[in-house]
């Protein structure tokens, strides 16, 4: 019966390279994680979504400056609470 000799490795350090790239995947997957975390989740439904009764609304030709005023309405259709934020108002401007 022969005796075969075995290396022992003595501590050999990693190579640069897979040091590198197994914190690249490291860090993709810290990233993702905490992405998930932050992003809102709605289990069982949809959220808020905003419904408007009409998609545009037609003035037709009006003088420069001259206030108009239009109205629409606004829903939520979905199930969870819809905020607003009413201290920006709106504007439109012609062409649009």
């Amino acid at each position: 019966m022969t005796k075969h000799k075995t290396k022992k490795s003595n501590g050999a350090p990693i190579p640069t390279w897979a040091f590198l790239v197994g914190a690249i995947i490291l860090l993709t997957l810290a990233g993702a994680g905490i992405w998930a975390l932050l992003t809102p989740q709605t289990p069982n439904g949809v959220g808020p979504q905003l419904a408007v009764n009409q998609e545009r609304i037609e003035l037709g030709k009006q003088p420069f400056e001259k206030m108009v005023r239009a109205e629409f309405l606004v829903t939520n259709m979905g199930d969870r609470a819809l905020t607003l934020d009413a201290s920006a108002p709106v504007r439109a401007l012609e062409g649009c």
